[in-house]
Parts: C-alpha cells; structure tokens; sequence
C-alpha cells in the first residue's frame, strides 16, 4: 500500500489539474473580498503566485464545501433532521 500511495502523490503532483469556472469564480470574489484583485496586471514575475494564490482558494472553497455537505449528511443520516448551527460574524 506504501507503494501504490508514493506512485498516487507522484502521479498528483504530476497532473496539470485546474478548477473549472463556478470554483475561479468564487475564488476571484472571495479574494476580492480580502482586496486582493487577482484581474489586475500584476508584474511578470508575480504572475505565477497569483495563479497559485487563485487556485489554491479553489481548492479551500471545494474542501470546504464538501465538509459542510458532509456534515450536513452526516446529521440527516443520524437524526433523519438537518440543523445547521450559524454564529454570528
């Protein structure tokens, strides 16, 4: 198993994987949120750090939403009901 997990994170890293659209989307609107305007010219050598920056909170929104969806399934599952308890910001 040890094996076949190396070759899994070498084929990983490997991949030239990228969010689709709705994900970019939410990113660009969540980091526009913080100021940080990933539309704008950035400078060539920061170039790749804004696409980093971009599809790394891709990835963040995604997870995220499949925690939320689980723990949701997980509540249904268990009590037959869906609370959600939301705190106040």
């Amino acid at each position: 198993m040890p094996r076949y997990a190396q070759k899994l994170a070498g084929q990983l890293g490997d991949s030239k994987l990228a969010p689709d659209s709705k994900w970019l989307d939410l990113a660009c609107s969540t980091l526009g949120t913080r100021d940080i305007n990933v539309h704008s010219n950035w400078f060539p050598p920061a170039a790749s750090v804004r696409k980093l920056m971009l599809d790394s909170t891709a990835l963040f929104l995604q997870v995220r939403e499949w925690e939320i969806k689980s723990a949701i399934a997980d509540s249904f599952s268990r009590h037959g009901t869906i609370s959600i308890c939301c705190a106040a910001v």
